[in-house]
């Protein structure tokens, strides 16, 4: 089948190709670096931005900023890409899985305090905003606060969301971002770590290039982890048509949320949530059939679409020793998918995606 409207599809144009000739013709790979993240920080209102290869390496250096280790616990959503877990698994912690609230598919907040409860060993609580949608900040960091644990958020699908009109990314946390192809913005591969002071800052700056304050002088322990000056300039020419990608995956999502909001569930964000960027369009159909229904009438249509992570706990690897009882997220395994939504496509290729999926619902 001939694909028409792909699910993944980002948007470049000149801008992109004069900032790689500039690394390539005057070797600006240091400066070109300090731009995107000083760009960055200023989007976000946070001037602590430390830019690495990836997502999931960015979420690894976060739990090394905080000496997580062997003895350590880390709650974390089973509902996830396994990349999550990894860097928790690879320190030599315990992930403790937690279900999705059935509204957010965030992290479910009483179920966190309940595992913290029950696990006092736990240091962390690494959130993950699904699609784009930020937690309850208000009552995560007052858990945080309660149980002394620290909380990373992994807000690789969030850029741009806000809360209370703060910028995800601005708040007194830790903040993993990433830049893969299918993100609002992005290098092709990249992430960010956003820090909420200048003692993690200046730690996670040594963390990222070898421990190295000066050239081969190591004063920490550090590993290369080191965002390219080629992947940094398609980062910084990105953030010139930041806000203009924002604003137009929120006119697509008002349209597939006029069309389908009646035949399909979309993401509920909490109350204090003032701004959605939309990292993904994850919509639930009342069954596995008619999800896989609705999913076969658009793959004929030419509409790629796609069905999210199967959670940890059911992951051939991960369940041999990740365990439990997660309703909600199974039943969101069972019964979502994610329609189009990228920088490339239009607001008429929307409408073509919402009436293809009226119609298989109807």
């Amino acid at each position: 089948m001939t694909i028409r409207i792909p699910w993944e599809n980002p948007l470049f144009d000149k801008t992109e190709l004069t900032l790689l000739q500039q690394v390539f013709e005057k070797n600006t790979g240091d400066t070109t670096l300090d731009s995107f993240e000083s760009a960055l920080g200023e989007f976000i209102g946070n001037p602590r931005v430390v830019t690495v290869n990836n997502g999931t390496l960015a979420l690894l250096v976060a739990l090394m900023l905080i000496d997580i280790g062997p003895t350590n616990k880390v709650i974390a959503p089973t509902y996830t890409f396994a990349s999550v877990v990894n860097p928790i698994l690879m320190l030599g912690a315990t992930p403790i899985l937690v279900d999705s609230h059935p509204d957010s598919i965030n992290l479910d907040l009483d179920a966190v305090e309940f595992a913290l409860e029950r696990n006092p060993e736990v240091k962390a609580i690494l959130h993950v905003d699904v699609g784009g949608v930020p937690p309850d900040y208000d009552r995560l960091l007052d858990i945080a606060e309660r149980y002394g644990v620290t909380v990373i958020e992994d807000a690789a699908e969030a850029l741009g969301s806000e809360y209370k009109g703060g910028r995800v990314g601005a708040l007194p946390h830790i903040v993993t971002l990433s830049f893969q192809t299918a993100k609002q913005l992005t290098c092709f591969e990249g992430g960010a770590i956003l820090l909420p002071n200048d003692l993690m800052y200046e730690k996670c700056r040594l963390l990222r290039h070898h421990g190295m304050s000066a050239q081969y002088e190591h004063t920490a322990f550090g590993l290369n982890f080191r965002l390219s000056a080629v992947n940094a300039a398609i980062g910084l020419a990105q953030m010139k048509r930041l806000e203009e990608f924002l604003q137009h995956r929120n006119k697509i999502m008002d349209i597939y949320r006029s069309y389908l909001g009646g035949v399909l569930k979309f993401q509920s964000p909490p109350i204090n949530v003032t701004r959605m960027s939309w990292g993904m369009a994850i919509v639930q159909a009342s069954c596995r059939e008619e999800r896989d229904n609705t999913i076969a009438a658009l793959s004929k249509a030419g509409i790629q679409t796609r069905i999210n992570w199967k959670p940890v706990h059911q992951q051939p690897y991960h369940s041999k020793f990740l365990t439990g009882n997660f309703p909600i997220a199974d039943h969101v395994f069972d019964t979502s998918f994610t329609l189009p939504l990228n920088n490339g496509m239009t607001l008429d290729d929307a409408v073509f995606v919402a009436k293809q999926a009226v119609s298989a619902n109807t």
